[in-house]
Parts: C-alpha cells; structure tokens; sequence
C-alpha cells in the first residue's frame, strides 16, 4: 500500500513540474520584449536598376533572427544622369527630410551613395550611426573627416588576379583575352589603378582608335593615361598568341553607335577564347549586350538575369551577414571598437544558368569550393542519379532472379517433399520389416522411436546419453568416442557395438549408421539408424572359425610338403657325400676332399638355419616369443645397420644411405626383432641384384604421423601377380634361388607385433623397394 502511494506521489510530483515549467515557458514568449528599429537605405541607382538582388531581405531577415525588427524606408540617389555635385545636392536634400523623423540606422550600399553621403558633411552623420556597404573604391581621405564618428565601412574592393585565374581554370587554357571597360571617371581611374597593382603590366594592352573613338580630347587623355603607364595600343582584337592571358582595355563609355555594333560583332566570333570582366556597378549592361562570357568582381547584376556567369566577390548573403552583425550593437544602442574599414568576406560563385549557355566551359573544370547557384538538381546530382539508377537496376535483376531462384526452389522443395513422403512410406514398410529404429542426439539426449521396443524389448524412448552409455560393452566405449569424433567431418560413420539391455550381461551385436546435421537454430543434431546384426556376426564367426581351420589343415600339408623338401635337399647332400668319403674304394683327392667338405658344412649351415626359421615363426605363431619395447632413436640404429652391412653386401654394388639428421627420429620397438626385418630386406636386395644400387633410408610422413624405413634396390624386381604370395611361409619366386621361404613371413609378424606394417613397391626388371612403417613417439 505504502509502495502505490508512493508511486502517485512521484506522478503528481512530474506531472506539477511540467506544468509549471510549460507555464514559465509560455510566459517568456508572450513577454518577450520586441525590437523595433528603423533603417534608411541609400542605393546608387534607380529601382528599376536591377543591380541590388537580395541584399534588403537577407539584411532584414538576419535582423530579425537577431531579435530586431526593422522598418526599412530607401532612397534611389539615381547618379545616372547626375554629376558629382548634383548627387551631393540630392542627398542632403533628402537627410534635410529626416531631421523631423530620425532613423535608427543610416545604411548606404555602394560607391556613390556612400561618397555622396559622407562629402553632404550634413549634422545628421554626427548623430546617427552609419554604415557605408559594397564600397569598392574606398576614399581614406573623405572617411577621415568622420574618424570621431560612428561611420563605419565594409569595404568591397575587387581582387582582378583572383577572377582572372578563377577564369582561366574555368576555361582550361591560359591563352585567352579578358574585356576591361576604361573610363576616365574618378571610379574609373580608381579601378584602372587597382587594376595595374594587382596584375602584370605586360598583359595590359588598349584597342585603339579606330575602333569608335570619336572624340579627340578624350582620346588624347586616354592615350597620355595609357603612355604613362607604358600600355601598348594594339589596332585589332586578333589573339596575341605569345602573351596570354592578355587583358584589353575597352573604352566602352565613349565609343559611337556603329563602332560599338561592330566591336560587338567580333567579339560574338571570339568567345572561346575572350571574356568580359566588370568592376563597377555603373556599367552592369554591358555584359547584358555582348555576346562573350562575362564575370564579375562585384556581387552587383549577379544572378539579376544580367548574363554574368559568376566571379571572386562579396556576394549578397556575405554582404548582408556582414551589414547585419555590424549594425545589431548599433541599433541596440551599444559602443563597439570595430576597425573603421573592414574587408567582406568574398567567394567563388557561378550562376549554372548562363554558365551552361557556353559550349566551351566544362562543370569538370569547376574548382572545388565554387558556389553553384540555380543549378538544376538533374544536372548537379546526374553522377549519383547514374549511379543510383545502375544500382537500382543491378538490385532489381537481382530481386527478380532471387524472387526466380526462390519460385524455382521453393517448388522443387514441394517436389521434393512429395517423394520424400513417397521414401518415407517405402521407409516405414522397410524399417518395420527389417528391425530398424530411428535415433536421434539433441543436446544431451538420444531420442529413439517406438520401433526400439520391438528391437532390444526396452520400453524407454529417451534417455540422457550418460546414462544410455551402461547398456554398451566396456571394450566397445573407445567407439562410442571415435563416432562422435568423426562424426563432425559431415559423412556418414558405421560401427558395430555390443549392447545389453537387462542384467544378464549376456551381450548382443548392433550396428550403428550415422551423420550430423544442425537445425535452423544453429544446434548440432546427430542422427541414425540401430539394427541387430546378431546373426550375421554369429555366421561371421563361423565362417572365420571354418576358415582357420581349413588355413591350419593346409599349412599343416604345406608345411610338411615343404619341409619334407627343404630338409631332404641338404640331408641328401650331407649323407651322399659322407659316405663318399668313408668309402674304401673312393680315391679322392686332398682338393677334393676340401671341397666336399665344405659343401657339407654349407648344407648343415642351412639346415640349421631352416629348423631355426622354423622354430622362430612357431613361437611367433604361439604368442611365445618375448618382444622387449624400448624407445629408441632410428637415426642411430640405421646407421648401425648400415656399417654392419658395408661388409655383408657385394662389393660391386653401390649401397647407400638416405636420412634426415636434423632431429632425431623416436620410435618404440625391439631393437633385435627389427634389426632382423631390415636385414631381411637388405639379405633379399643383394640377392637378387646383380648391379646397381642398394639404397637404406627413413623418411617421415609427418601428416600420418609415421615414420617409412625402406631398402630400395635396381634388381630383377617381383611381377605384379607374386606381390600378394610374397609374405605366404615357403613360398619363393624362384624355386633355385637360396632361401627357406620364411624371411617376408617371420618379417610381416614382426611387424605387426611393432604396431607397424610392411608395404611394398616393385616392377619386373626395375627393382624393388621393402617399406617398415612405424608409428612415431
């Protein structure tokens, strides 16, 4: 009880701080303290001009997010038709206007305005804050006047190097002639001395009389200008091709009508390779009329459909921002220690608009950084459209072959559960036919079906495997570990167990088949089948039982038949020529007598050693022979093996050693007994190998873990039909060669007491090649 209270409590707790919160909240809103203020904006021109684009409402609108609304009211100076004095007239005449109604903020916007504004010395500039904007010209002297006052200006002056290198990059070449317009106004001249400070005087040419300049004063000023400053007059527009870029000075301002059409004309051919540059506000139609690319140093006419394609400059929204965070302290009445003079920020801009009405630019070549306005969103983002458009057709063909695929599958898998449940009815009839039962291993359970009750008499379906595992014969468990080891390998595994399900211990043969699986889930399943195979094991036995003793009656006849041979041969041999030497009427010489003597004393020697041979494979057969294991280095009994049989072999044959020294080789065996086996082989290759080699070498196969003693020899070798009789007792390839027949026979059961086997690799008239392999340590 205590607890849901408690629960309420927090609730309303959360609930009375949101509300009081939203509250104060809502309170700030609509107590929020607006600021009006009121701004009176000078343009140079009239309002029809085209030359002031969004400078007014990014300005407002920058105020605003401020916390300022302003009230703006504009004045026109219109310094088109006016002279200097005339604009100055204009001017104070309209500050005269405001004494009764003073604004908050004086904002003049470019050159004119700005100087009209500051040379009226009108009182009101000592009271109001001031804003001089866009002035590309800057006059340090008039500006000095106003030092104690709050006149500020943010500078605009054009940066002609920066253009003219944007220009190049933009028409990938250098050789290309840039159009300047030379006046000899006071903002001419300021342009036209900004214009030599930042660009190479060799590139500046003039084009000259005879193209339209009909008065002579204003030539003969403009040529003492030009003489001064060392400019070439050229009498053409022709490429210079060893200059480039070149920059032609144009005086448009005083040319006549038809000279201007015909320059015009030209220049409508030339527009690959020349371009207009406009620096003052006040000749912002002529990139209007001319039929080349034009750009620009200023923002004005700049996306204002006056055809100019884009340049270094302050553009509206940096002017605005930059008008904007200087006049807010004003406006809110506060003293700032901003620099006089500041410069505006400038960037790269192109209109796409008139940038793509030009065969010869290229986007590719758009510097990075470059601000595109009006650029259409197909042509902007036609790469990525490309691209997407591939890969969503790369992504529809491949839902569509999926979706395919997936029809094609999912309609041979109802085939194929079709006969699947045509085996599983054939299954069925045969597993309860033949005493099957399903199984299955999930986790740690064995699952049976009901066709085990039938099978061993067990009612239990299930067991846990632990428990399962009393019902198999102990010897059989190391199976039970081999299945579950081979059974990740993916193939199906056979074994055959002894079970007993009561307490009889009276054990029965199954076999188990086999293989693994896993489930959707990820879990290893293993499943098979059980089946009793008692009786097949029953007539095994009795077929191996019949079977070995048909083996022993034969070799009992095969034995005797041989012995019976093997023993006659050297006992003929000893009885004749023994009593050759006891007769009285033998005369037999002293060389005789020797040879004869020896003769017996080598039928002795092997008949000895076949009753030894004999007698050593009968215990081998018996179990009684000892074998004494001991772990051994093989290296070292090689090599002992091999001085022996230096002496032994023929000389005339070439015997060898094969091994690898490097580490040692350890082996369990007896040494004795497998002395014997390789002596065996080496006894039978010089035997049978009249010339050539004997080679004896180790060589380890490290992947089965076994170590391959062999004897390589280049004898008469063993057909192919005698290589499964070689290791049969008595039996001999060639029934003159010396020999009981026993040696492979006595070797083969050495082996196998090693844990080892013999292998061999031989071809009739190449040589023959004895294999011992032995498990390594």
């Amino acid at each position: 009880m205590i607890s849901v209270r408690r629960r309420y409590s927090y609730f309303f707790c959360a609930v009375l701080f949101c509300l009081l919160f939203g509250g104060i909240w809502y309170w700030g809103i609509q107590n929020k303290e607006e600021v009006k203020r009121r701004i009176v904006l000078l343009h140079s021109f009239t309002e029809d001009t085209g030359v002031y684009g969004k400078f007014q409402e990014l300005l407002e609108k920058r105020l605003s997010q401020d916390g300022v609304e302003v009230e703006t009211q504009v004045f026109y100076l219109d310094c088109g038709p006016l002279n200097e004095q005339q604009e100055i007239e204009k001017t104070r005449s309209f500050l005269n206007t405001l004494a009764d109604d003073m604004p908050d903020l004086l904002l003049a916007v470019g050159d004119q305005s700005s100087y009209a504004l500051l040379m009226t010395e009108h009182p009101i500039l000592k009271e109001l804050p001031v804003i001089l904007c866009n002035v590309h010209y800057p006059n340090g002297p008039v500006l000095e006047n106003y030092k104690d006052d709050r006149v500020y200006m943010l500078s605009d002056v054009p940066d002609f190097q920066k253009n003219i290198d944007f220009i190049r990059r933009l028409y990938n070449r250098d050789n290309i002639n840039i159009i300047y317009n030379l006046e000899l106004t006071y903002l001419g001249r300021q342009s036209y001395k900004v214009l030599k400070e930042q660009v190479d005087r060799n590139s500046i040419h003039f084009w000259g009389r005879e193209w339209g300049i009909g008065n002579e004063v204003i030539y003969e000023k403009i040529k003492k200008l030009l003489e001064w400053d060392s400019i070439p007059e050229y009498p053409n527009f022709k490429l210079r091709e060893k200059i480039a870029p070149t920059i032609d000075l144009f005086p448009f301002r005083y040319m006549q009508g038809f000279s201007m059409i015909t320059a015009m004309s030209q220049l409508k051919d030339t527009q690959y390779y020349q371009t207009f540059l406009m620096d003052r506000s006040d000749i912002v139609l002529v990139p209007y009329i001319l039929n080349i690319p034009a750009f620009s140093c200023i923002r004005e006419g700049f996306n204002e459909q006056l055809k100019i394609i884009g340049g270094y400059m302050a553009t509206d929204e940096n002017s605005a921002a930059a008008a904007a965070q200087l006049a807010l302290p004003l406006l809110l009445g506060k003293n700032i220690e901003e620099p006089k003079i500041q410069p505006l920020k400038k960037e790269y801009v192109i209109d796409w608009t008139y940038f793509s009405v030009f065969d010869v630019f290229d986007a590719k070549y758009i510097p990075l950084g470059t601000k595109v306005i009006n650029y259409p969103f197909y042509v902007r983002y036609r790469k990525d459209l490309y691209i997407g458009f591939g890969l969503f057709v790369v992504v529809f063909i491949v839902l569509v072959v999926s979706l395919v695929q997936v029809r094609y599958k999912s309609r041979m898998e109802r085939m194929d559960m079709k006969a699947l449940k045509k085996i599983q009815e054939h299954l069925s009839l045969s597993i309860h036919g033949g005493h099957i039962s399903l199984w299955n291993i999930r986790g740690k359970e064995l699952h049976f079906d009901r066709n085990i009750i039938a099978l061993t008499g067990i009612s239990q379906l299930v067991y846990v495997l632990t428990d399962f595992l009393k019902f198999v014969h102990p010897e059989d468990l190391i199976f039970i570990h081999r299945v579950f080891g081979e059974i990740h390998g993916r193939r199906i595994v056979i074994q055959r167990l002894r079970l007993c399900f009561d307490d009889s211990r009276a054990y029965r043969w199954y076999e188990i088949r086999c293989n693994s699986m896993t489930d959707n889930a990820g879990q290893l399943i293993i499943a098979g089948i059980i089946q009793s195979i008692q009786g097949v094991v029953e007539r095994e036995q009795e077929l191996i039982k019949a079977k070995e003793l048909a083996e022993q009656a034969e070799l009992k006849q095969s034995f005797l038949a041989n012995m019976s041979h093997e023993i006659r041969t050297p006992l003929n041999a000893i009885v004749g020529f023994t009593n050759l030497l006891l007769s009285e009427d033998s005369a037999v010489g002293e060389d005789e007598r020797k040879e004869i003597l020896s003769i017996i004393n080598q039928s002795s020697d092997s008949l000895l050693k076949l009753i030894g041979d004999v007698l050593e494979i009968s215990r081998l057969d018996s179990g009684n022979m000892e074998f004494h294991i001991e772990e051994y280095d093989l290296t070292k009994v090689l090599k002992e093996i091999y001085r022996t049989h230096q002496v032994v072999l023929h000389s005339h044959l070439q015997f060898n050693l094969v091994m690898e020294e490097e580490l040692p080789v350890r082996v369990n065996i007896d040494k004795l007994r497998f002395n014997q086996v390789i002596s065996n082989f080496l006894s039978n290759a010089n035997k049978f190998t009249s010339e050539g080699y004997i080679t004896l070498g180790c060589e380890i196969r490290r992947e089965e873990q076994e170590v391959v003693v062999y004897v390589e020899d280049s004898g008469r070798g063993i057909d192919e039909g005698h290589l499964m009789l070689i290791f049969d007792r008595f039996y001999k390839t060639d029934e003159f060669a010396q020999g009981t027949g026993l040696g492979l026979a006595i070797s083969k059961v050495i082996m196998e007491r090693l844990s080892g086997r013999i292998e061999v690799v031989s071809q009739a008239g190449k040589g023959s090649r004895f294999s011992a392999v032995l498990p390594l340590v």
